[in-house]
């Protein structure tokens, strides 16, 4: 999976003008019960598709109610947490997304 990743990125890369942006979503998730870094694997193939970090910032999946931030996780995500907790792992709701900004590089061949 992480190859063919690192193949779409080095897609866009070719694709954008010099400076052009590309902004990707990811989440983290478990795998037996441990947290995969997916956005910082993301990050890692990024660079060596040839672009450049410009920003990592956090989307909070929630929705405002009055004053309120209210949760949205969804369904799967909920399903999830319930079979842990009932098999007693004391897992939590990922609540965030991480969004990834990469450009490419302004001088250099594409």
């Amino acid at each position: 999976m992480l190859d063919a990743l690192c193949e779409i990125l080095t897609g866009c890369r070719r694709v954008l003008r010099p400076g052009g942006l590309v902004v990707l979503t990811a989440r983290p998730w478990r795998c037996d019960g441990l947290l995969v870094d997916f956005p910082g694997a993301l990050e890692r193939l990024a660079e060596q598709a040839g672009l450049v970090p410009l920003e990592r910032n956090v989307a909070l999946l929630c929705g405002l109610r009055d004053t309120r931030l209210v949760p949205r996780p969804s369904f799967f995500q909920l399903d999830h947490v319930r079979k842990a907790r009932r098999r007693g792992a004391p897992l939590q709701v990922i609540a965030h997304e991480d969004v990834l900004a990469f450009c490419r590089p302004l001088g250099g061949p594409g």
